[in-house]
């Protein structure tokens, strides 16, 4: 900057120095004028004039390239310190290192894992195929291109980012900002220093940069082949499961012990068998873990909701007086168990029969426990043979090659379940069992076991091996299904029945025996979900529901807006669930009066509005993230509201903002005894817009939260319970005031129920018409007997008054009524 100030200070005198020099040569030609002075006076003007111009242009000129100089010296400044930030983001970066080595051995990994899957149906495959090892060797590619893309998706992340590091770094290096030498000694040597300490900067760092760009490049090409060789692997598994669907029929022929490996043992087949049932186990729980966790958070949800359940209704008595079963209250764990993993099998993505076979089992004990005690031993014994034979099934459907030792264990397999079914078909009539539904597939199961031997004697393996463990598979799969809806029914009226109270009519169904004919639309809902979790694994099933599966994650596009079908069931599903979750921990949360009778203190209660709150907000939170959708979106819509807000929305917002107050101060909480406008009642609920409050004729008075804080709200439970009556009552006149006062007042401290301390007391009140009035004023100790003792006093004064003569008067009119005979003759013609 001194730089630029000296040069632009002697020009600039320079040319003020000139134009008065002009000045005065021109005044010294006017103080000695000659012929031709004004001529030689204009030539002079005209030559300062155009001397003037030039030198001011080129001061212009001089001063812009200087300007520029300027700018150009800030804007390399800026471009040395943006180099210098972005070598040391891709220095920490490249510190935090990539384990390269650690997705090596995952390829050979993933390398070995995809020869293994494919050991039998692409590599060195079978002379017959069976079903089950191409829906497990389907279900294990698909896993493995699951894991394999993840993994494509995080090597490609990170390649971006080296890559953009990369880019950045060049784009800067290219300014031509940067190679723009000063003039000046000075800022020249600043200029090298800079490049120097630049250049040691940036050689360590471009160097590994772009080793680390060569080297996730090899691995990516690494794993996209790996990639394409997986879906080639589905492609042709897809093409022998859709081949060998077209083939078979009802009856199958002719492949019973024809893929039987000369070389390899019952061992050798188990031990292939196992070895593809732990990987596709692992690899299937891997990819789903989230969905997994949220499984087991909801059983333990669930089965706290039970326990609390449990705990109310023994408060209630509600197990010695109900005559529904209450299987919920006795195993709440094994209930909640059976539950969620039944519901939780019609959400998970096309799990492998290994995983659902795990997932039944857990299922089996937990009915195991549940029926224990609650069914005849008939029953229980035609569950424990039944859940026995799945349990050999299972193993049995593990295997997926054939084998000789199989075939008899077939043979056997097949007659135990059909002489099973058979025999419990007749033993478990209507007398003894009232779950026809049950009934109806142990029919369905005998079907399927007559199939399975036909199948079996015309040498039909797979057809065989699929109707004899499906019939088993029936049979297991409508108890847990009856038992679930049977448990869930039985949660869902004991809720309403706790949430009703003591005081309101119960449900009428919750008496009544689980004898019970259910509706035609259950018995519909009962087929579909069975057929669904059975024919799940099945190929026609995936040619199906496939379809409609792509359909939901497919992207659409609305304007700039992208989004899924998927996401949008997530949104609501993730809205409607914190709804559920609020109001299930409103009602576990809220007080006992249903139950105990007495008013609740306090606790939980006093916040429940603000738990509320949270849970709705989180979850609106975590549906729009659950969606994805971009928050951007979300301030959208936040900024609409506000619009609606200033046109229609103000009294609702002034609701919510008033149960926001509300939970905050906390004027009143549930339990509380209020008055509002002249009305008593409990204070049943209070809600985010408006509260309940239940009036002492039973009726649920709903007010607006708004109206509730604008209103003169009287709140009874708040500090002391005591509360002041008063009684007014009139004597005729011509009573002894002294003497009655004191009767009152003693009859007043007979009564144990009335407070010494304040004392009651008797005042006089007004002359009225009749009477003179007294009012009697006196305390009790809770509000809710002061009614009580109310009508009690007024039995006692009466009963009082009359043993001493006291009169209470009452308005009375003497009417007078005269004939005309007896009025003068003038009155008489008058009247008439």
């Amino acid at each position: 900057m001194k730089c630029f100030r000296m040069n632009k200070i002697p020009t600039l005198y320079l040319i003020i120095l000139f134009i008065f020099s002009s000045q005065a040569s021109s005044s010294a030609a006017t103080s000695d004028p000659q012929p031709d002075s004004a001529l030689n006076l204009s030539s002079s003007y005209e030559q300062l004039s155009s001397r003037t111009k030039v030198l001011v242009a080129q001061e212009f000129i001089n001063s812009r390239v200087e300007f520029n100089a300027h700018q150009a010296v800030i804007q390399q400044s800026q471009t040395f310190v943006l180099i210098k930030n972005e070598i040391e983001k891709a220095r920490n970066f490249l510190r935090q290192g990539y384990s390269y080595r650690a997705i090596k051995e995952e390829i050979d990994r993933l390398t070995e894992w995809k020869n293994m899957a494919c050991e039998g149906v692409v590599t060195n495959k079978d002379k017959v195929q069976t079903v089950r090892n191409l829906t497990t060797t389907s279900i294990l590619l698909k896993e493995l291109l699951n894991r394999t893309n993840s993994r494509l998706q995080q090597i490609t992340d990170y390649q971006k980012t080296l890559g953009q590091f990369q880019y950045n770094l060049d784009s800067l290096l290219m300014d031509s900002v940067l190679y723009c030498v000063p003039n000046d000694s000075v800022s020249l040597i600043r200029y090298f220093q800079r490049l120097m300490l630049l250049n040691k900067d940036y050689k360590p760092v471009n160097d590994p940069l772009r080793v680390a760009l060569d080297s996730i490049e090899n691995l990516e090409i690494k794993v996209s082949m790996i990639k394409f060789s997986l879906e080639s692997d589905i492609a042709e598994t897809e093409s022998q499961r859709k081949a060998l669907f077209e083939k078979i029929g009802i009856i199958e022929t002719g492949t019973l012990g024809k893929g039987i490996p000369g070389d390899q043992s019952v061992g050798d087949v188990l031990a292939f068998s196992l070895k593809k049932a732990e990987l596709v186990l692992w690899f299937y729980a891997v990819n789903h873990l989230i969905s997994i966790i949220l499984m087991f958070l909801f059983i333990f949800g669930i089965a706290f909701y039970l326990i609390m359940l449990g705990r109310k209704a023994r408060v209630d008595h509600l197990r010695e007086t109900s005559e529904h079963d209450v299987h919920v209250l006795s195993h709440p764990i094994a209930s909640a168990t059976l539950m969620v993993i039944t519901v939780f099998q019609f959400f998970l993505p096309l799990p492998p029969f290994v995983f659902s076979g795990l997932l039944w089992i857990i299922c089996g004990i937990a009915v195991s426990v549940i029926i224990r005690k609650s069914v005849t031993p008939l029953r229980f014994s035609s569950w424990l043979l039944f859940f026995f034979l799945f349990l050999i099934g299972f193993a049995g459907n593990l295997l997926l090659r054939q084998s000789v030792f199989e075939r008899w264990t077939m043979l056997v397999f097949m007659l135990s379940g059909l002489a099973a079914g058979l025999f419990f078909l007749v033993k478990l009539n209507k007398q003894e069992i009232k779950e026809n539904l049950i009934l109806i597939f142990i029919g369905l199961m005998i079907v399927c076991e007559i199939l399975a031997i036909i199948n079996y004697l015309s040498e039909g393996y797979n057809q065989a091996k699929t109707f004899m463990v499906s019939g088993v598979f029936i049979v297991i799969v409508s108890y847990f299904l009856f038992w679930t809806a049977r448990l869930g029914n039985n949660t869902l009226r004991m809720s309403l029945y706790f949430l009703k109270g003591p005081d309101d009519e119960h449900p009428a169904g919750f008496k009544e025996k689980s004898g019970k004919s259910w509706p035609l639309w259950f018995y519909l809902l009962f087929f579909i979900g069975c057929f669904i979790l059975i024919s799940r694994n099945f190929y026609f099933y995936q040619t199906i529901f496939e379809p409609l599966s792509e359909a939901l994650i497919a992207a659409r596009t609305i304007g700039a807006f992208t989004f899924t079908y998927q996401s949008i069931i997530v949104f609501f599903g993730v809205l409607i669930l914190s709804g559920i979750i609020s109001q299930v921990v409103s009602f576990l949360a809220s007080d006992t009066t249903a139950v105990h009778g007495k008013p609740a203190s306090g606790g939980v209660g006093s916040w429940l509005l603000l738990i509320r709150i949270a849970i709705i907000t989180t979850g609106v939170m975590l549906a729009f993230v659950s969606a994805g959708i971009p928050m951007d979106k979300f301030a959208i819509i936040i900024g609409a509201l506000s619009v609606g807000i200033g046109f229609g929305l103000q009294t609702l917002i002034n609701n919510l903002v008033s149960g926001l107050i509300i939970a905050f101060e906390k004027p009143v909480n549930v339990g509380d005894i209020v008055e509002i406008t002249g009305q008593i009642g409990k204070m049943k609920s209070i809600g985010i817009r408006s509260s309940v409050v239940t009036t002492w004729d039973g009726a649920n008075v709903i007010i607006p939260n708004g109206d509730l804080l604008n209103q003169h709200l009287v709140n009874w439970t708040m500090g002391s319970s005591r509360r002041r009556f008063d009684l007014t009552l009139g004597v005729a006149y011509g009573t002894d005031l002294g003497k009655t006062k004191q009767l009152l007042l003693d009859l007043m401290l007979t009564d144990p129920r009335i407070l010494k301390n304040p004392e009651p007391i008797v005042l006089a009140l007004d002359f009225n018409s009749s009477s003179v009035d007294l009012i009697l004023k006196f305390w009790v100790s809770h509000f809710a007997i002061g009614f009580d003792v109310k009508s009690d006093l007024i039995v006692a004064v009466d009963k009082l008054f009359k043993e001493h003569g006291v009169v209470i008067p009452f308005p009375q009119q003497d009417v007078y009524v005269r004939s005309s005979a007896s009025l003068p003759e003038k009155e008489a013609d008058e009247s008439l």
